[in-house]
């Protein structure tokens, strides 16, 4: 028994906002093989390819699920999409399927593309949420799908991880368009344009740029905060003054249902021990995490859409979203509240093999260890000194002074009881 909703693309765009930047990029992608919708969750993939292909006519969608990783079960619906894109031009191929009267997936593609040799008119395909198929025989014979599928043909993917179906060669061949979070994130007249949308008060340029470049485009916060302000019947500009304090508990099981709990325990670890920096490279997660494949964890992490960005101009340094670092300390807090000052004693020492002391301070601080405060001061004072890093010299001798008064104060109160 087939699912019908799965073969029908997203009909509900009466609230989406349009995105001529993008539309417009996507005017040429007839000419291309592959659009590729590629971030985190709640970017809008789904909605920008639903709404760029709405006045399309012949269009095939299948919505993907973790069902669908059955190479018997991944092809029908596929055939499926491809016969309502093309008028049912591959009756014979849909057959075969059916009856699993073929040796591969490749011999059964072969099929389709004499099929489709008679079909002539511009035509879209599209995976819903590629990311979540892992068969390796899918994805080998998808591979082999781009490579022959007919020139009138575009397959369209939406994915928060980096699929597996040779982009690298189809972006040096410029065949392929990649849409990803920077041009998926909201700039600030759409965030205008949307909170215009949504509320009744409308909302200034001002008060839309602070909102956006909080949350850093991302759409699903943005409706969050929207959400929030007409229940607490508040203005936005009311909102964004105390955008720090944003409820973020609605935010937190998005993430969690959307991202956290679809992660291994291994990698859940992984990414909350990474939080407590602020940014980082593999040599400082090394340190911190004690693993000999921090990069490689690093880069995983970045091919599969959680949320972790490439600094500007910087090299292999890497930073969290800045919602899904404060997402991350949440976890751990929860999670692993008595690893809190061992991960920051550690990450203290690991920015000191980066001879980077203002950090190391910053993280003995937090841990609230005035030991290690006072050797890294005793080591790097006179140099931080001469360097201007005063302020932060500053809250050191305070915090240390805190700390002896109240080691003092504790001991008078034990002799005294």
């Amino acid at each position: 028994m087939w699912i019908p909703s799965k073969l029908t693309r997203p009909g509900r765009l009466h609230n989406a906002i349009v995105r001529p930047r993008v539309l417009d990029l996507l005017q040429q992608a007839p000419c291309y093989k592959l659009v590729l919708f590629r971030s985190p969750a709640g970017y809008g993939k789904t909605t920008m390819a639903a709404q760029w292909l709405s006045d399309k006519a012949h269009v095939g969608w299948y919505s993907i699920d973790e069902s669908d990783n059955d190479p018997f079960r991944f092809i029908n619906y596929l055939l499926q999409a491809l016969n309502k894109a093309t008028d049912n031009a591959c009756p014979n191929a849909q057959k075969l399927a059916e009856k699993r009267q073929f040796s591969s997936l490749h011999t059964l593609f072969s099929e389709v593309f004499a099929e489709l040799s008679q079909f002539g008119q511009e035509g879209y395909l599209v995976l819903d949420d590629y990311h979540l198929i892992q068969d390796d025989e899918i994805h080998e014979a998808m591979r082999f799908f781009i490579k022959h599928m007919p020139d009138n043909f575009t397959l369209v993917v939406t994915s928060r991880a980096a699929p597996p179906l040779g982009t690298a060669n189809l972006r040096v061949r410029d065949l392929m368009i990649e849409i990803g979070n920077d041009l998926l994130a909201f700039d600030t007249e759409e965030t205008t344009r949307f909170f215009n949308q949504r509320v009744t008060d409308g909302i200034d340029d001002d008060t839309a740029d602070n909102l956006r470049s909080y949350v850093e485009g991302w759409p699903s916060a943005l409706q969050l905060i929207a959400l929030q302000a007409q229940h607490q019947k508040r203005t936005l500009a009311q909102s964004a003054e105390s955008v720090s304090q944003f409820n973020h508990a609605h935010l937190w099981d998005y993430l969690v249902e959307e991202v956290f709990d679809l992660l291994d325990q291994e990698t859940r670890q992984f990414l909350m021990q990474c939080s407590v920096l602020d940014h980082f490279n593999d040599s400082l997660v090394t340190a911190l995490t004690k693993r000999d494949d921090a990069l490689s964890m690093i880069e995983s992490l970045n091919r599969y859409g959680l949320f972790i960005y490439p600094l500007e101009g910087e090299q292999n340094w890497y930073r969290f979203h800045n919602l899904f670092a404060d997402f991350l300390e949440h976890e751990r807090n929860a999670r692993i509240p008595q690893q809190e000052a061992i991960l920051h004693q550690e990450a203290a020492k690991a920015w000191l093999l980066e001879d980077a002391p203002h950090q190391a301070l910053s993280h003995a601080h937090k841990a609230r260890d005035p030991q290690l405060t006072a050797d890294i001061l005793s080591r790097f004072g006179w140099k931080m000194f001469n360097s201007g890093e005063l302020k932060t010299l500053e809250q050191a001798l305070i915090f240390l002074a805190l700390s002896s008064f109240i080691a003092s104060l504790s001991c008078v109160c034990f002799k005294l009881g």
